[in-house]
Protein backbone atom coordinates (compact mmCIF):
# COMPACT_ATOMS: atom_id res chain seq x y z
CA UNK A 1 0.00 0.00 0.00
CA UNK A 2 1.17 3.29 -0.90
CA UNK A 3 1.67 5.60 1.74
CA UNK A 4 2.43 9.08 0.42
CA UNK A 5 4.98 10.91 -2.41
CA UNK A 6 7.62 12.75 -1.16
CA UNK A 7 8.95 15.88 -2.86
CA UNK A 8 11.60 18.30 -2.56
CA UNK A 9 10.46 21.23 0.51
CA UNK A 10 7.78 21.27 3.41
CA UNK A 11 10.75 21.24 6.28
CA UNK A 12 12.15 17.68 5.76
CA UNK A 13 15.34 16.56 5.05
CA UNK A 14 15.71 16.38 1.02
CA UNK A 15 16.85 13.12 1.28
CA UNK A 16 15.02 10.22 0.67
CA UNK A 17 13.39 8.33 4.00
CA UNK A 18 15.18 5.99 5.74
CA UNK A 19 12.70 3.89 7.02
CA UNK A 20 9.05 3.11 5.72
CA UNK A 21 7.24 1.32 9.04
CA UNK A 22 3.64 -1.03 8.00
CA UNK A 23 1.27 -2.02 10.66
CA UNK A 24 -1.52 -4.35 10.01
CA UNK A 25 -3.82 -3.56 13.08
CA UNK A 26 -4.93 -6.92 14.51
CA UNK A 27 -5.82 -5.70 18.05
CA UNK A 28 -7.84 -2.46 19.40
CA UNK A 29 -5.00 -0.19 21.38
CA UNK A 30 -3.84 3.50 21.25
CA UNK A 31 0.52 2.93 20.34
CA UNK A 32 2.35 1.36 17.42
CA UNK A 33 6.14 0.91 18.38
CA UNK A 34 8.80 1.95 14.81
CA UNK A 35 11.96 0.14 13.94
CA UNK A 36 13.94 2.45 14.84
CA UNK A 37 14.06 6.05 17.28
CA UNK A 38 13.72 8.86 14.24
CA UNK A 39 16.05 11.09 14.21
CA UNK A 40 13.42 14.10 14.49
CA UNK A 41 9.90 13.87 15.19
CA UNK A 42 8.67 16.86 13.25
CA UNK A 43 10.22 14.77 9.92
CA UNK A 44 7.93 11.75 10.62
CA UNK A 45 4.86 11.30 8.13
CA UNK A 46 2.43 9.12 9.68
CA UNK A 47 -0.80 7.65 7.99
CA UNK A 48 -3.88 5.98 9.19
CA UNK A 49 -5.56 4.15 6.67
CA UNK A 50 -4.06 6.14 3.70
CA UNK A 51 -5.22 9.70 5.55
CA UNK A 52 -2.02 11.78 6.69
CA UNK A 53 -1.89 12.69 10.06
CA UNK A 54 -1.10 15.55 11.99
CA UNK A 55 1.47 16.05 15.04
CA UNK A 56 0.01 16.46 18.19
CA UNK A 57 -3.48 16.35 17.30
CA UNK A 58 -3.98 12.87 16.02
CA UNK A 59 -0.91 11.43 17.89
CA UNK A 60 2.09 12.61 20.02
CA UNK A 61 6.09 10.48 19.51
CA UNK A 62 8.09 9.65 22.59
CA UNK A 63 11.23 7.85 21.42
CA UNK A 64 10.40 5.21 19.10
CA UNK A 65 6.79 4.62 20.18
CA UNK A 66 3.65 6.51 18.47
CA UNK A 67 0.15 6.90 20.78
CA UNK A 68 -2.84 7.62 18.67
CA UNK A 69 -5.46 9.98 19.93
CA UNK A 70 -8.19 7.83 19.16
CA UNK A 71 -8.06 4.35 19.31
CA UNK A 72 -6.54 2.11 16.63
CA UNK A 73 -8.93 -0.68 15.24
CA UNK A 74 -8.70 -3.86 14.17
CA UNK A 75 -8.32 -3.81 9.95
CA UNK A 76 -6.50 -0.41 10.22
CA UNK A 77 -3.54 0.22 8.44
CA UNK A 78 -0.81 2.66 10.17
CA UNK A 79 1.93 3.75 7.89
CA UNK A 80 5.01 5.60 9.15
CA UNK A 81 7.64 7.47 6.94
CA UNK A 82 10.80 8.77 8.76
CA UNK A 83 14.87 9.27 8.67
CA UNK A 84 17.02 7.79 11.33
Amino acid sequence: MFFGSFGSGGGVSSAAPTHNDRFDIASPGFTVTLSYTPSSTTGLLVFRNGLRLTGTTDYTVAGDVITFVAQLQVGDVVGVVYWE
